[in-house]
């Protein structure tokens, strides 16, 4: 009997011991778990199919057929597909956006002016993130940062640094930031020089580089924010003489100026879809079609004659932040875009205002 011969029957041996007849088509399940359990046998007995196998008809693309290869070649595919998708996305997660912080001013009767807080979108955890008076915030793209009137800080009150805001007669007031961070848009104004009257861009690091994006002919240009794909800026514009503002868009740079609808408007937020901008109109909400200018209302359900103001989307589009005067006091709450499940968020003797929704990690 030659050595090829010898080493064959017992090739049939050692696998005939090892298969499980009870398995219609081969073993290799079988003896991939015996083997899986006992290292010390040689790796060459795990790669045979079944006990009619010779080492000279071993064929390794049929290991395929087995389940346990099968399975183990799906979860590779979807491993490549997740980190390509991953990587194509710049590594943000999935799903819609978190619901995060909320910023906003409270009054304070010592200092005149407005104190700056973040709460839990549930009312719980509120956090008072400077001592000093500050208006307008608005948080970055990212949520780690806010920018106020005359400063920027990160989402916990610290790192806070001053704006270079222009001297002379040009004044420059609430902004809001361009998609990428790098820039704020401001509503600018000079009481001598109408011609000076409108948006102005400036870099959020320092507040230098102050560009006129826009002329407002008869008053001011006031900035509700870009659009969520960046490829517009929503504004309120002032009428002629002293008439109530209106709803506008222009391009990034300033250019194609343009009005959205006719109602009087008084600030807003973009939807996060893009198609339309939350805004407020003598005390009622409206979403402005930003493709038709129709305008659909957003109203308390049992309380439609009720006054909202300072309306904003929460970042995943599921409610509506506003506020309300209650017993003389300012207050803000959240709602549903259908105008139910009204939530409290602020209670306190003192007014609250300007409030912006961001993705910043809520306190646990």
């Amino acid at each position: 009997m030659s050595t090829t011969r010898d080493l064959e029957l017992a090739l049939r041996a050692t696998l005939d011991d090892l298969a499980d007849r009870t398995i219609a088509d081969g073993q290799l399940d079988a003896i991939l778990d015996l083997v899986e359990h006992r290292p010390q046998r040689p790796a060459w007995q795990a790669s045979l199919r079944s006990i009619s196998m010779t080492a000279q008809t071993l064929r390794l693309p049929r290991l395929a057929a087995s389940p346990a290869w099968r399975m183990i070649a799906i979860a590779g595919i979807l491993l490549i597909l997740i980190v390509a998708t991953l990587l194509a996305a710049g590594g943000r997660p999935f799903g819609p956006p978190t619901n995060g912080r909320i910023v906003f001013g409270r009054f304070d009767p010592v200092q005149k002016d407005t104190v700056l807080y973040t709460v839990n979108p549930d009312g719980s955890h509120l956090l008072k993130l400077r001592s000093e008076t500050h208006e307008c915030p608005y948080w970055s793209p990212d949520s780690k940062r806010i920018t106020t009137t005359e400063a920027v800080m990160n989402g916990d009150g610290t790192g806070f640094h001053a704006l270079a805001i222009p001297n002379g007669p040009v004044g420059v007031g609430c902004g809001v930031w361009s998609p990428d961070g790098k820039r704020i848009v401001a509503e600018g104004w000079n009481e001598t020089d109408a011609t000076q009257n409108g948006l102005y861009s400036l870099r959020s690091s320092d507040g230098g580089d102050a560009r006129q994006l826009t002329t407002s002919p008869f008053g001011h240009d006031v900035p509700i924010g870009f659009a969520p794909d960046g490829s517009s800026i929503a504004f309120t514009r002032d009428g002629q003489a002293g008439s109530a503002a209106t709803l506008y868009l222009a391009d990034p740079d300033g250019s194609n100026v343009r009005p959205v609808g006719n109602l009087p408007v008084g600030g807003g937020d973009w939807a996060p879809d893009g198609r339309s901008v939350l805004v407020t109109s003598s005390g009622q909400l409206f979403s402005v079609d930003v493709a038709t200018g129709q305008a659909t209302p957003h109203v308390i359900v049992g309380n439609q004659t009720a006054k909202l103001w300072n309306p904003q989307w929460s970042p995943d589009g599921t409610r509506i932040l506003f506020r309300m005067k209650v017993a003389n006091v300012f207050d803000f709450y959240t709602m549903r875009p259908d105008g139910t499940d009204v939530f409290q968020l602020t209670n306190e003797p003192e007014d609250d205002y300007f409030a912006d929704w961001g993705t910043y990690p809520v306190d646990r």
